[in-house]
């Protein structure tokens, strides 16, 4: 399934787009090797960090387009032929010491946290 993914360092208006994926911009699973935005940016507190590890997260799936379809930075401008990340299924924005994730127009949420834990639940009946 395609999830599109924008990238931003600052809030709101005055943010600066950095760049955007085309497919897997979930972010990845805790503990699981999956191809989605990686934990390592998903927590970063610098933005040096973030900067840097993103541009190279983009230049790689620049490099693999056919796994994991195409990807731009700032040189390549907007992609999307809508306006801005409100149609983006994931967008991952940095400010405050922090990757904040938006998705549907919600509001930020700590990228640290997601995906949130699962709940362990007690086991009711037994299976025979």
């Amino acid at each position: 399934m395609t999830m599109r993914a924008d990238f931003y360092v600052g809030k709101g208006d005055n943010a600066r787009w950095i760049g955007s994926v085309e497919t897997d911009g979930y972010p990845a699973t805790r503990g699981i090797k999956t191809a989605g935005v990686p934990q390592k940016i998903l927590k970063c507190t610098k933005k040096a960090v973030f900067e840097k590890s993103l541009k190279r997260f983009i230049k790689k799936r620049k490099k693999n387009q056919w796994s994991h379809g195409n990807a731009w930075d700032e040189s390549d401008g907007w992609p999307w032929n809508w306006t801005n990340s409100s149609y983006t299924d994931y967008s991952y924005w940095f400010f405050d010491k922090r990757v904040w994730i938006v998705t549907a127009e919600t509001e930020y949420f700590p990228a640290a946290l997601f995906p949130p834990k699962l709940v362990s639940y007690p086991l009711m009946r037994k299976n025979k």
